[in-house]
Parts: structure tokens; sequence; C-alpha cells
């Protein structure tokens, strides 16, 4: 759940329970080797276990999958997904779980990752090995992939958010402190070693979320809040070459959500109803701002040079949008509640 969310979340929770529904009619979906598989992952509403996955074919959206909200629900916030030797991983965030989806030709559940507490948010594989952020224990939890179990806790000292992983590397967002106030860093943590230590702490614009590594460099989505609640914004660039810091401070901005994505070597975030190109020295182009959604993007994602974004007014349902690079619209698709993250598989 992003930030903006659980405070949206908080504010209208007792009026979201008794209207959120995504479907009365879950269905199991087959997978097709010829086509490319896009999954879309809803949160759901925050304290009631709403969690939904969808699969969209190109044809049709088919869902929720597996998991009837009714009787035998997700879960509690549905966070992210990785996928790893043909098996994809749900991080439900505040039901403190990881679910597992085999990717066969049928779709069927694997097992379940019990992580009582631990608040998880993402995930990334090396070796067999998932490295999975979690807030409420100020660490990253490592799980063997072929017995799920935890081996390990990598202490970060406050909230990680986002996690890549280059050249046995561990780049993550520290996104708040442990006392829940807001923070400012991207550690990098080797991991080459039994004992993972901490080598490196880059300082970038308050609020790191999403993190995306291109050739040598990362950049990082900023995103924080005054006592006021008014919404900052900014961008950082790291340069893992020099370990030199580019940071832009847009000031209050309500237009920015933290997703980026990158294509043909461009990089550009997900910007009131559509995206827009973050230049190399991290300003941007309103008027260059690409598609014209009705609705603010939530969440975005791009795939073999489609578009995919979530946007939501918190209710179920919602909507995502399939866009080319141009900006128009190819499909419109209705899930459940927040569809706030994306996975692809070719079947691979």
């Amino acid at each position: 759940m992003k930030i903006r969310t659980l405070i949206a979340n908080l504010l209208i929770m007792i009026i979201i329970i008794s209207l959120t529904s995504c479907t009365d009619n879950p269905t199991k979906s087959k997978n097709d080797s010829s086509k490319i598989k896009n999954f879309i992952l809803c949160e759901g509403n925050f304290g009631n276990a709403s969690a939904s996955l969808w699969e969209y074919n190109e044809e049709e959206v088919v869902g929720p999958i597996h998991w009837d909200q009714n009787t035998d629900p997700l879960g509690d916030v549905g966070q992210s997904m990785t996928i790893h030797d043909n098996k994809l991983y749900l991080i439900i965030n505040n039901s403190h779980s990881i679910e597992i989806l085999n990717l066969d030709d049928e779709i069927t559940y694997n097992s379940t990752i019990e992580l009582p507490g631990t608040s998880p948010r993402f995930m990334e594989v090396n070796n067999n090995t998932g490295y999975v952020t979690c807030w409420n224990i100020n660490g990253i939890l490592k799980i063997d992939l072929v017995t799920n179990t935890i081996t390990d806790t990598i202490p970060v000292g406050g909230m990680p958010e986002d996690i890549i992983i280059k050249n046995n590397k561990i780049y993550t967002s520290i996104q708040m402190k442990p006392d829940w106030t807001i923070n400012n860093k991207v550690l990098e943590i080797d991991i080459t070693s039994n004992t993972p230590v901490i080598t490196k702490t880059y300082e970038v614009i308050e609020g790191p979320s999403q993190i995306l590594l291109k050739n040598d460099e990362i950049y990082v989505a900023s995103t924080y809040y005054d006592a006021s609640w008014n919404t900052y914004a900014g961008m950082s660039k790291i340069n893992l070459s020099t370990d030199e810091v580019t940071i832009k401070n847009y000031g209050v901005n309500f237009d920015f959500s933290g997703d980026l994505i990158s294509h043909d070597d461009k990089i550009y975030r997900a910007y009131k109803n559509g995206i827009v190109e973050i230049k190399s020295d991290l300003n941007y182009d309103d008027s260059e701002k690409i598609g014209d959604l009705n609705g603010n993007v939530y969440s975005l994602a791009l795939n073999e040079d489609k578009l995919f974004c979530g946007c939501t007014d918190y209710v179920a349902p919602d909507t995502v949008f399939v866009l080319d690079m141009s900006g128009e619209i190819i499909d419109e698709l209705t899930v459940g509640a927040l569809p706030g993250s994306f996975s692809f598989y070719n079947g691979e």
C-alpha cells in the first residue's frame, strides 16, 4: 500500500468496508503459453480482506483468480508481486504473508509463507533466495525459496520500501525511520557473504519509494507530507560509478504517483492522468505528458511497449487502462479495489 493510500484508507475505512465488493463470481484462469500473461494485483481496502488477483490475456480480464473474497479471501492489502521459477509470489502486507501460485498450464495454488507481524512490502530474488522488505521489523527478510523458510534478517535501521539487486548488492529505499517519521536514505547492502553488511548510504529526497536501475544509475521517486498533509514530490539519481547523488525537489506537488518505468532509454513517472518523462537533470515538461485518462494514475507498469495504468477511487470496482506509448487507449479493464501492482509472464 502506498503512503497516500494508507492515509485515505484510514479516513474512509468505515465507508469502504460497507461498500467494497470485487465480484460474486471468482474464476480460475488457465495459462495460454502462446500469450504473455499480464497479472494485476489489487490491494483492496486496508483492514478489509479484499485483495484480489486478476489476469489480462489481451482478450479479456479474468478474476479474481483462485481466491473468493467472501469464502476464502486472498488477504488484507495485496502489496506487490514477483515471478520466479514459474511461480507467482504475492506479498500480502497487512496479512503478513506471501501467497504462492504455480504458473503451469493451469494456475494453481502452491503454498503460503507466513510472516507474522512483519508487514512485508516488496521482494527481489537472487539465486533462489528471496529478499523481502518489511516495515514492522525495520529489516529485510532472507527467505530460502526452495524450502520456503526464513534464514536471516538484515537490519536496516528504518522501514525499507522498494528493493533491487545488482551484482550481489541490494539497493533499498528506506522510506521512514523506526518512529514513522520521514527518512531520506537509499542503502547499498553487500550480500556476497553469509552476513550481509551495509556498505553505502545515499541521501536522497525525503520519502523515497520506487527505485529503478538504468545502466549504472538508480532513479528514486519520492513523495512525502508535512504536518498539514500537503504532498511534496521529488526525484533523485544515484550514480553507482561515482556515488554522486543528484536531487530535484518539486516542492508541494499533488500530481505525482511513485511509480517509474524505463522505455527507449528514457525514464517516466506516473503523473496526473498519464505519465511524464523525467529528464536526465530530473526536470520534467508538463506539456509532454502522455495519456489523458479518466482519473489520476495510481500505479504504473510497462510490458512490450504497453503501459498499464491503474486508477482508483478507493472503492471496487476500479479500472486499469492499457495504453500504447503515444497515449492511445488500447483496452479498459474492470478489476478490484486499488490496482497497485503488475507482473508479466511469458511461460519461461
